[in-house]
């Protein structure tokens, strides 16, 4: 995290620094962005399978219980 004297430093460095700190940072959220993106599909992609596993699972129990049932 950037403390505010090294803000500063960077604003007293000149017009030039300011805009390539800056264009640089954009860069840096921008490809953060896209990576939380990426992240929530690959949560949501789980969090389907974990849904369709625990619904097998279910499945699969409720057919032991009505064999053992029947014996």
């Amino acid at each position: 995290m950037m403390t505010r004297q090294e803000a500063e430093a960077i604003y007293e460095a000149g017009k030039e620094t300011v805009v390539r700190v800056l264009l640089d940072m954009d860069r840096r959220i921008h490809a953060l962005e896209q990576r939380i993106e990426e992240l929530q599909a690959q949560v949501q992609t789980l969090q389907e399978q974990v849904a369709k596993d625990s619904q097998s699972i279910r499945a699969a129990d409720s057919g032991s219980v009505r064999q053992i049932a029947k014996a």
